[in-house]
């Protein structure tokens, strides 16, 4: 009956190929030669209906909660798998607030959950003391505490990859040639045009399971790879039950002027009137849509076709961002502040006059080192401009499979450090409170306050600066969104134990 490895992010499940529909028996046996404990009677099935599943194991008690794929074979995880807990004390921490200037530090900090929100915070005897009785308390053991990460600007759901033209960029193709001769984008439209909504799902998730696992609890995720009606709704609906399987906080942007479809080249005009008059009012009304993006640039669309799209956007009170001047000057930073855009996105090539525009703006600067780094570019954008300026500065993934197949917050930020010169102290705020702010939800998520929501992270770390500081190390140790734990879907390290770091100025150690 069993077959294969089962995918689940938060427990090691098994796979039941069958079809939709089909109902286990209980207790069915998982054999030894797919468990992860190597025992034939180690974990098992213990009920299924519904399409929901619970897992035990037989020497313990836990039971985790998941839900049946019947097309796919797969348990996939959902919200109600995390562990729904009571209030919580997290005492004897370190805690990265970024209310205030800095990283607004509080050592031997508490935090009292009330709900899904933050109750209190500070000092750990104050908040002891206004603790319920009922409320479980964990000690932190000196660990960091930072927001939940926010990567606000990814293509996460997605169909097949374009590593031929990884190789192509590697024999000297650049990333516009590709484009005109219908690779680049228009590759990945196919494949998404191929793809069922569960497809989409089950090739999304490993990707968001990557971001969890390393303390992201908010993703932004675009459509942009259907580019007609009825896949750009697919693409967003995907996002939607992504985010119902695995508990982490989604905002679906659409997309649609991400390029021009197939069936309208030449007719970039024609496309925009679709875009305005059929795919985004489509997608808007079956709430699919929490932001409008779109593409300017000399391979996709220009400031004027945009400012189209926008004005619908705004009719629609949906909020607007842009990828603007990532390969060219094109004009679009200026036009989307004009439109009280929450971000420009990339910024490589902006000037003085567009860093101009954006001072007093509001709108965010959301930097993607990604793809920067994977197209071997060379312009850097102009952080310190940007810095003068008081420009709100992000940091994001930009996962996507043709110029940032990246699913590594940590390595963002360590790459905004290294390639464009951030500190530890802005690569962590750009993944944190202005990658909030891009979103629009500086209100909610991004800094840790009483009246947030308890979205954070603790840390196998004590100094913020570590989160950019580690190549390929992942110090995540839990998660919390909306006040419930999630579980890490992969083992991390955790070497707490070992002393402070340093903090004297003095020369480290040799090694």
């Amino acid at each position: 009956m069993f077959r294969g490895p089962l995918l689940d992010l938060y427990a090691p499940f098994h796979c039941i190929p069958a079809e939709t529909g089909h109902a286990l028996k209980q207790q069915d046996r998982v054999p030894a030669a797919c468990n992860p404990c190597e025992r034939s009677v180690a974990w098992y099935i213990v009920c299924i209906t519904d399409k929901q599943c619970m897992v035990g194991h037989e020497d313990s008690s836990l039971l985790r909660h998941g839900r049946y794929s019947g097309n796919s074979g797969a348990c996939l995880p959902g919200p109600e798998n995390a562990h729904r807990e009571r209030d919580m004390l997290l005492k004897n921490a370190t805690i990265a607030t970024f209310s205030g200037t800095g990283y607004g530090l509080i050592e031997n900090g508490a935090i009292l959950t009330d709900g899904p929100l933050i109750g209190r915070l500070g000092n750990e005897q104050d908040v002891a003391r206004s603790a319920p009785a009922g409320a479980e308390v964990m000690d932190c053991r000196g660990r960091l505490v930072t927001p939940g990460l926010v990567d606000c600007h990814t293509h996460a759901v997605h169909a097949g990859n374009r590593v031929r033209e990884f190789e192509i960029r590697l024999e000297g193709g650049s990333y516009e040639a590709i484009s005109k001769v219908g690779g680049g984008i228009l590759s990945t439209v196919a494949s998404v045009r191929q793809a069922s909504v569960e497809e989409l799902v089950a090739a999304s998730l490993p990707r968001v399971m990557k971001l969890m696992s390393e303390g992201v609890t908010t993703i932004e995720i675009k459509s942009g790879y259907g580019l007609d009606t009825e896949n750009e709704i697919k693409m967003l609906r995907a996002a939607q039950l992504v985010a119902e399987r695995t508990g982490v906080r989604i905002h679906k942007t659409f997309l649609g002027a991400h390029a021009v479809a197939p069936e309208f080249a030449g007719r970039s005009d024609e496309y925009i009137d679709k875009v305005c008059r059929e795919m985004l009012p489509a997608a808007h009304e079956r709430d699919l849509v929490d932001s409008v993006d779109g593409f300017v640039e000399g391979i996709a669309f220009s400031a004027q076709q945009m400012k189209r799209v926008f004005t619908v956007a705004e009719r629609l009170e949906l909020p607007v961002r842009l990828h603007a001047e990532q390969l060219s000057h094109a004009g679009g930073t200026e036009m989307a502040v004009r439109h009280g855009a929450l971000s420009v996105d990339h910024l490589e090539h902006i000037d003085e006059h567009d860093v101009l525009a954006l001072s007093g703006s509001g709108t965010v600067a959301v930097l993607l080192p990604g793809a920067f780094y994977f197209l071997k570019q060379t312009r850097s954008p102009p952080v310190e401009l940007l810095r003068q300026h008081g420009i709100p500065i992000a940091v994001a993934t930009d996962c996507n499979p043709g110029s940032s197949p990246l699913s590594s917050m940590l390595m963002a930020l360590n790459m905004s450090c290294m390639l464009f010169g951030l500190t530890p102290r802005e690569a962590l705020a750009g993944a944190t409170v202005n990658g909030a702010r891009a979103l629009g939800m500086q209100d909610r998520i991004g800094r840790l306050a009483p009246g947030m929501e308890a979205d954070l992270v603790l840390w196998n770390a004590r100094d913020p600066a570590e989160l950019s500081y580690h190549m390929g190390l992942n110090p995540c140790h839990r998660i919390m969104i909306r006040g419930n734990w999630q579980e890490s879907p992969v083992p991390t390290c955790d070497p707490i134990e070992q002393t402070r770091p340093d903090r004297s100025g003095h020369p480290p150690e040799a090694g």
